[in-house]
């Protein structure tokens, strides 16, 4: 176990150290029975040589190997005194420390990444309220709603959402509050995408996109396994739990510690200008009930107010937990805020295989489906109300877009021949009048 509540030698690990608890025993005891045996005879054995009793040679080497182990050991006295009263040596009051469930932060670490990651597969809603920016001149705010159906082990996701979002008139140089909306399925094989009226994209056309297609951030989904563990700025732009908890092996741990209502909290430098402070419910799957962050302050070079927090509220559902609440507020730029809610209509059941199709979108049958995983050479399926469009692979595009390009270069060159026919042609008629 780690040692808690220390920095420099946080790396130690105390179960290494009580492996090597015998050792510290071992040594002094030997060194302090070689500095009793050579006082014993130094002081009270005398030498005999050739029939003569004598003291002196001998016993000025006895003195002096007496004193310097004296002095050896009381050196190493000390130095056991202090890494005691560092709480890294064969002490009784580390073991208080050990005993807490809350000093082992890679215990805590590793059990809230097996439970996060029972959670493979869902359908929720969520709705709230989201406070954009607030200053003098007002507070730029709007409603949320969210639908999000996810099958991980399948690498399947569906994400509907709308949201207001800060616009400026280019005429008037004025702000204004618009919702933007957007859906998207993201598989193995293809990303659907689909604009609901940010007035960023093309409105009402169902695109078909390469599965590594990447949407604007506004229209990335939510990994709600990262709640509480991620700062929003990587949630919103589409951090996945593999991603955070990539980061958080990476992450430097100062300290850990157990609150009177038997939460851990874990306190973290992800940067050396930011700290973290993560509240964990070890009794309700290792949950994380809120997050706080700090920035250093240039001046006094010490931790400052908190600049963003973040509470969650958890459920059981089997044996799994999942977040049924978050609540945000940032003042890096102003003051932001976030707040919704999540019901839950299934847990770790796969989800209707519909959702993940144009025909389980829910979509305006006037819209057209146009497919873009060639890149540049879009290919139009055809109206979302007509007849039923395969979604073509890569493969079939590409064969279908050659044959195109191959009757284009026969028409070209039927057309470039009657050109040259009509030519001689008139040439021809030419000679005629002439002669």
């Amino acid at each position: 176990m780690p040692i808690a509540g220390n920095s420099w030698y946080n790396h130690l690990d105390t179960d290494t150290i009580r492996k090597f608890r015998p050792a510290w025993v071992i040594v002094t005891l030997m060194m302090a029975s070689h500095m009793t045996l050579y006082l014993a005879v130094s002081e009270y054995r005398p030498i005999v040589a050739r029939g003569v009793v004598t003291f002196e040679a001998r016993q000025v080497r006895l003195r002096l190997w007496s004193v310097i182990m004296c002095r050896v050991l009381m050196v190493w006295i000390v130095l056991c005194a202090g890494f005691v009263a560092m709480g890294i040596g064969p002490a009784v009051a580390q073991e208080t420390a050990d005993d807490s469930k809350c000093a082992d932060y890679r215990t805590l670490f590793q059990g809230l990444r097996d439970a996060r990651l029972r959670l493979t597969s869902g359908v929720y809603r969520g709705k709230g309220h989201r406070v954009l920016r607030t200053d003098e001149k007002g507070s730029m705010e709007g409603d949320v709603s969210f639908f999000c159906a996810f099958d991980y082990l399948n690498n399947r996701v569906r994400w509907d959402s709308e949201q207001p979002m800060i616009f400026m008139d280019p005429e008037t140089q004025k702000e204004s509050v618009n919702q933007i909306g957007y859906q998207l399925v993201q598989s193995r094989e293809k990303t659907l995408y689909l604009d609901l009226g940010s007035g960023i994209g093309t409105q009402n056309i169902l695109s078909v996109e390469a599965p590594d297609f990447r949407p604007p951030n506004y229209g990335l989904p939510f990994d709600v396994r990262t709640f509480g563990l991620s700062d929003w700025g990587s949630i919103e732009h589409g951090a996945t739990f593999e991603d955070v908890s990539d980061a958080i092996d990476k992450c430097k741990v100062v300290g850990t510690r157990e609150e009177p209502d038997g939460r851990c909290v874990i306190t973290a430098v992800p940067h050396p200008q930011a700290q973290v402070e993560l509240w964990i419910n070890c009794e309700q799957g290792y949950s994380i009930e809120r997050s706080e962050m700090r920035v250093l302050d240039k001046v006094t070079k010490k931790w400052g107010k908190i600049m963003s927090f973040m509470d969650v509220t958890w459920a059981e559902h089997g044996d799994v937990w999942v977040p049924t609440s978050v609540h945000l507020e940032r003042y890096f730029n102003g003051p932001e805020m976030y707040d919704a809610t999540l019901e839950w209509e299934s847990v770790n059941q796969e989800p209707a295989a519909g959702l993940f199709e144009p025909d389980g979108l829910g979509l305006d049958p006037e819209g057209i489906i146009v497919d873009r995983r060639l890149g540049d050479k879009p290919v139009l399926i055809g109206k979302i109300s007509g007849e039923p469009h395969p979604l073509r692979s890569g493969v079939e595009l590409e064969k279908q877009t050659g044959m195109r390009y191959q009757w284009l270069f026969i028409g070209n060159a039927v057309a470039a021949g009657a050109i040259v026919l009509l030519y001689l042609w008139r040439a021809k008629l030419r000679k005629t009048r002439k002669s």
